[in-house]
Parts: C-alpha cells; structure tokens; sequence
C-alpha cells in the first residue's frame, strides 16, 4: 500500500482557471466597497510594490479628503455664484466661456470636473503623492473660501 500524497488538494479539486490572487486589482474594481484590498500603502503580499497600487476599499481619511474637496468646491461655487450676481467677474477664462454659455452649463461643468477629478484621485490614492495632492487641493480650497469671505464679503456688507 502506497503512501497518501502530500499535494495541498488532489487534481479533481482543484480549481480550473488563472489563480485570481496572482492579477493586481484592477482600475476599477467590482468589490469596491467590500472587497479586502485597503489597508496602508502596500499591496497584499510582500512581494508586492510598496506604491502604485489600487485598492478595493478606501479609508474614512481619503474618503473624506475626496469629500471634502467636492463639498469646498460646492461652497465656492455658491460663493462666485453670489459674487458674480452681486456685479463681480470670472477670472478663470475657460470658466468665464461656460458662464457666457448659461449659468446652468457653468454650475454643470464646475460640478462635474469636480467631481470627476475627486473621483480619480480616489481610486489613485495609494499611488505616489496623491494622498498629498488630495490632502493639499482641501488646505487650497479652504484657503480659497477664506479668501472669498476676507475679500469680497465685507465689502458686499457694507455696501461697497
């Protein structure tokens, strides 16, 4: 009588296919919001590079940098907006095009660079820098809404 063998599993158990474990994660992932990819800068095994990686999940922190840099845009918009109604001038020349166009294209194409931008630095975030550069658009908009208010508002207060 021959020894068992020692094989992990047996031939007929084993699965068919390319073992999944040996891809990275993809762009755009189907277990975005629950798969297991997500903790630190690193990828999964040792082996893996410790930068360019994705993702599956992302932290409370980058969600909330790519959050917070939507939502200060958002306020800034409202902010030119009420400039703007009050007599003010767009200084951004493509910006000041789609006002030209309507307020609407303008809100629309404000809204949705925004969001897109927002969007691919998140699913970015474990790659070199963007952490920061995603860190550094919020301490940027927030400067910039402080701006608005420093700037324009008392003025409009006082009726200047």
């Amino acid at each position: 009588m021959s020894p068992p063998t020692l094989e992990p599993h047996p031939p007929e158990r084993r699965k068919a296919g390319v073992d999944r474990r040996l891809r990275t994660t993809p762009f755009l992932s189907r277990f975005w919001l629950f798969g297991r990819r997500r903790h630190g800068t690193r990828g999964r095994r040792s082996t893996d590079r410790q930068d360019d990686v994705y993702v599956d999940r992302y932290s409370g922190y980058e969600w909330g940098l790519a959050i917070s840099v939507v939502l200060l845009s958002m306020a800034d918009l409202a902010l030119t907006l009420t400039y703007l109604s009050l007599g003010g001038e767009e200084r951004n020349p493509i910006m000041l095009a789609f006002l030209e166009h309507s307020e609407a294209t303008f809100i629309a194409v404000k809204s949705l660079v925004t969001v897109l931008g927002a969007l691919f630095l998140l699913i970015h975030v474990k790659f070199r820098r963007v952490r920061k550069a995603l860190a550094g658009l919020v301490v940027a908009y927030v400067g910039l809404i402080v701006y608005h208010l420093v700037t324009w508002v008392p003025a409009v207060l006082k009726g200047v």
